[in-house]
């Protein structure tokens, strides 16, 4: 109900489906390397359906839908969508989902090592030629990679005293697929969504597109 709460008071539409079971558990943990833990629940067939039958209603071919974290039974709710394919999963999941030859997928440092190789370039590539239109990825400290099969871009890491890591990819992808909705180039929304995952990082608030567009203009 909490996060009911806070979806409305920020004027976000949110179809609520309700579980018995608890629907994931994340764990992080800070000390000299920072560590996560994900406790995912049992699949449950009936939320499933309810999710399935919800967006095979709504969901357009022009629209863009995101997928994130971790769960089940995601290749039985997207596989017969016409829609404009985020993702943003790992494992078995991104393996199983990039079949779906996605729009755009944002893999960080540790699920291109997952998905092919510690060579992440190599893995970027893989992503790619296995299906993926577009790939956005993080590498922490190393910066980010835009990628396509006809373009490359390279982009440094604009946060210099970090605070937090939690929510900089989320907070990266949204800036990322904003800007890109409101017709900016591909190469400008990547230098912005770059901004603002670092200036979540260094001051642990979400920022607004008036201060990622602030920052840029220093």
């Amino acid at each position: 109900q909490f996060i009911l709460n806070e979806l409305k008071n920020k004027k976000i539409d949110v179809y609520p489906i309700f579980t018995s079971t608890t629907t994931r558990i994340n764990l992080k943990v800070f000390s000299e390397e920072e560590t996560a833990f994900d406790i995912i629940p049992r699949k449950n067939n009936y939320v499933i359906k309810k999710i399935k039958d919800y967006l095979k209603e709504i969901i357009k071919e022009e629209d863009i839908l995101i997928v994130s974290g971790s769960g089940y039974g995601y290749y039985e709710i997207l596989s017969n969508l016409k829609c404009k394919l985020v993702l943003d999963v790992s494992g078995n999941n991104l393996k199983e989902l990039v079949k779906l030859k996605p729009y755009l997928v944002k893999p960080n440092i540790i699920e291109l090592e997952e998905y092919y190789s510690y060579d992440y370039e190599a893995s970027i590539n893989n992503l790619i030629n296995d299906g993926a239109e577009m790939v956005l990825a993080t590498l922490g400290k190393n910066g980010s990679i835009f990628q396509s099969k006809d373009i490359k871009y390279i982009e440094t890491t604009y946060a210099d005293n970090i605070k937090t890591t939690v929510a900089c990819g989320d907070t990266y992808l949204a800036a990322f697929i904003g800007f890109i909705q409101l017709g900016y180039e591909i190469d400008k929304a990547f230098t912005l969504g770059a901004i603002a995952a670092g200036l979540r990082a260094k001051n642990n608030e979400y920022p607004t597109k008036k201060d990622i567009e602030n920052f840029r203009s220093k």
